[in-house]
């Protein structure tokens, strides 16, 4: 009996589909084993789940550059070198100013990682320490460079519009100012609209190896060459004696030598009330409009030997 064209059929399906099995059989065979091919997957993912580095988060840290890495809060305990060369360089957040602290906790840490493309489940820490305090370096701003950078802005100035040839005869700078180690350097931002002989404020970008490190705001009494502009003025020439003579009127302009320390700084005032020579007197700084207390030397001359003002 001849079998039907529907039974020949369905022997024919399971004839290909026990073929193709066989196939795919052959195929899978062939193929090389998982461990085979780990080496090829992306180092973020190989041996997920199994550490590679034993690490220990410190108590505390200190920096020295602008920015914080997570060599500087943490430490090898075991692991792959290779692996921590890469983790270590990664940078965590920015170093705080110098003197300051700041705390850099393992969860920034863990996202840091997962922003470079590193599992973090790499690492085992093997401490409970949630978080490390970071400090930076600092040592005190010396004045030497500020005073440099100032006098470099006085000369653009004098060459851009002119005036009195102004130098720095002193210098106030922030109490408690750090910097972080390394060559300084100092750059005015800010100065007066107007250049003239007496005191004048300043903002000043304090560089160290060429980047800036901080903004401090400085105090400088400023003289010129010339004998009528707040010049530098020798003590020997100040009279150790008041010279007689009568009373002086309220609103005459005078000359007044202000010493700080061992430098006599000369300016103009105006008297703000009668005296007479060997008196004391109130006079107005003419360029700041400071009132100072001195003693009227000369008619025109007066003394300040305590300035309380500018």
């Amino acid at each position: 009996m001849m079998p039907s064209r529907s039974g020949a059929a369905r022997a024919s399906r399971i004839e290909a589909f026990v073929l193709a099995a066989a196939v795919g059989a052959v195929v899978v065979a062939a193929l090389p084993a998982p461990s085979a091919c780990a080496g090829s997957m992306p180092a973020t993912a190989k041996d997920r789940g199994a550490a590679r580095l034993v690490v220990e988060l410190k108590p505390q840290a200190e920096v020295a550059g602008p920015a914080i890495r997570i060599g500087d809060v943490a430490v090898l305990v075991d692991g792959d070198p290779e692996l921590w060369e890469t983790v270590s360089r990664l940078e965590v957040g920015a170093a705080p100013l110098p003197g300051e602290s700041r705390s850099i906790s393992k969860a920034a840490i863990i996202l840091r990682l997962r922003q470079a493309r590193i599992d973090p489940g790499l690492i085992r820490w093997g401490t409970q320490a949630e978080e490390t305090s970071v400090s930076a370096f600092g040592r005190a701003l010396d004045r030497a460079p500020v005073t440099r950078g100032i006098e470099q802005y006085l000369a653009a100035r004098r060459e851009r519009d002119g005036g009195p040839d102004l130098t720095v005869l002193d210098l106030e700078v922030p109490e408690r100012v750090l910097v972080p180690p390394g060559e300084i350097r100092a750059a005015v931002v800010s100065g007066p609209p107007v250049l003239r002989p007496g005191a004048a404020v300043f903002a000043v970008e304090v560089l160290v190896d060429g980047v800036a490190a901080r903004r401090v705001w400085v105090r400088a009494t400023l003289g010129t060459d010339g004998p009528d502009r707040g010049a530098p003025v020798d003590a020997r020439d100040v009279p150790v004696r008041p010279q007689e003579g009568g009373s002086v009127p309220s609103g005459t302009p005078v000359t007044v030598l202000v010493r700080r320390g061992a430098v006599t700084v000369q300016l103009q005032g105006v008297l703000q009330g009668p005296a007479r020579v060997g008196q004391a007197v109130q006079v107005r700084n003419a360029t700041s409009g400071a009132v100072m207390h001195a003693v009227l030397v000369r008619p025109d001359l007066a003394v300040v030997a305590a300035p309380e003002g500018p």
